[in-house]
């Protein structure tokens, strides 16, 4: 990324021991395994904004005389762009667990396993970082070490039923370390507050194969809370999220020529009351009104009054079940459609239909994006000796937007070609 040092060092050992049980009972089996390992991380990343937007440019406008600019990588004085996040951490991890899959009478599966984790952390400030978010003044170096516990656990039942249909449900309840996701380090804060944080889910749903192979399909309906470290959150806290929703996929060879894969998933994602949040918007939603003469025309706009810039404000935990509440950025149906067909050897077609529903992209609602469909389409031709390969990203060059890096809009790739051409020796 623009304007920012990443250097990571990561070591790993780990053990299993697998062990079939042998037993007089024909309509029982049962298989275990039990694993150790140990994890060793060092590393973390050095930049010179608040966050990790770095003001990528735009795939729709391309390069601009802004993409050059005095970066930290070549100059990390005064006169140049100081530096004002640093994160430096190690952290040593050792778990051991143990899991056994049952089968009874060939019908039943069941699968339980738990393990426990151990985590030691120090994580490291340099001086003279520039406090961007603060006073405006230098750091100074400080370290902060911890430590931290806790048990996971997951269990599984699967019934085989006939005709090839395999309902299940399952439950787990996990521990997992709170890291960067861009470097995998951890701050400060991090390191003070929570080093691990839960995750719970909860699922049911059937598997089932038919047609005699050709037809797999997997339908699901899941409830699950994690935590994530919020470090924006005054001295870091933890911020709990709920999503619910129904995954389905269905897979269909109609024949050596004709196939399907379809999927689609329905979803909600909320924050649970006691997470708080830090947004921002401009004047006008805190109810500043425009400034009009007597004719009413506007001689100084409601955001004047936020000097034109983005004011922040922070949603209490205790805000509950609220319009506020949801998560943002999370379309509430994505569905696709894929098929390929193969009209004679050598040659496969594809096409691909995309659909996304609407939602808001920050926890205001201020900004919407409506729903939006597009197309990919591609052929291959192949040999034992070559493949070319042709595809078309969003065929008819509709407009639709992801979530961007913050809280606006980011628009998807227009439409675009590839051809790639591989020799084989």
């Amino acid at each position: 990324p623009f304007s920012q040092h990443q250097e990571v060092f990561t070591a790993e050992e780990k053990i299993t021991v697998t062990k079939n049980w042998i037993t007089s009972l024909d309509w029982f089996t049962a298989k275990s395994f039990a694993s150790a390992n140990f994890h060793y991380f060092e590393g973390g990343r050095m930049t010179d904004l608040s966050s990790d937007i770095d003001w990528r440019r735009s795939l729709m406008v391309g390069f601009t005389p802004n993409d050059t600019f005095s970066s930290i990588l070549t100059d990390n004085t005064w006169s140049g762009s100081r530096f004002s996040i640093a994160e430096d951490s190690i952290q040593t991890t050792a778990g051991i667990g143990v899991a056994t899959d049952f089968t009874f009478f060939e019908l039943l599966d069941l699968f339980v396993g738990g393990r426990t984790d151990h985590v030691d952390a120090s994580s490291y400030q340099p001086a003279r970082m520039f406090l961007r978010n603060g006073n405006g003044g230098e750091s100074t170096a400080s370290v902060v070490k911890g430590s931290d516990h806790d048990y996971s656990f997951s269990t599984s039942l699967t019934y085989r039923a006939p005709f090839g249909l395999r309902p299940y449900i399952s439950y787990a309840d996990n521990a997992s370390l709170l890291v960067n996701a861009s470097t995998g380090s951890v701050t400060q804060g991090n390191v003070a507050a929570n080093l691990l944080a839960r995750t719970e889910l909860k699922e049911a749903g059937i598997k089932s194969t038919l047609l005699k192979g050709k037809l797999f399909s997997t339908l699901a309906a899941y409830r699950q809370t994690r935590k994530s470290f919020d470090p924006t959150d005054g001295d870091g806290g933890l911020s709990s999220t709920l999503g619910e929703g129904i995954e389905l996929e269905v897979r269909w060879i109609v024949n050596n020529k004709l196939s399907f894969l379809a999927g689609g998933n329905w979803s909600k994602n909320i924050y649970l009351p006691g997470s708080s949040g830090t947004v921002t918007t401009d004047a006008r939603f805190f109810g500043f009104p425009d400034v009009v003469d007597a004719n009413g025309k506007v001689v100084i706009p409601a955001e004047a009054f936020g000097y034109g810039g983005r004011l922040s404000t922070i949603i209490p935990a205790e805000q509950g079940n609220t319009i506020y509440s949801e998560v943002e950025g999370f379309p509430h149906r994505v569905l696709n459609l894929t098929s390929t067909y193969s009209p004679i050897k050598g040659i496969d077609l594809r096409w691909t239909v995309y659909h996304q529903g609407a939602y808001s992209t920050d926890r205001l609602k201020l900004i919407n994006v409506p729903e939006a469909t597009a197309h990919d389409a591609g052929v291959t031709w192949s040999n034992e000796q070559w493949e070319i390969r042709f595809n078309i990203t969003n065929v008819f060059d509709k407009l639709y937007f992801n979530r961007g890096a913050a809280y606006w809009v980011s628009p998807r790739i227009p439409r675009s070609y590839e051809l790639a051409v591989k020799r084989f020796f």
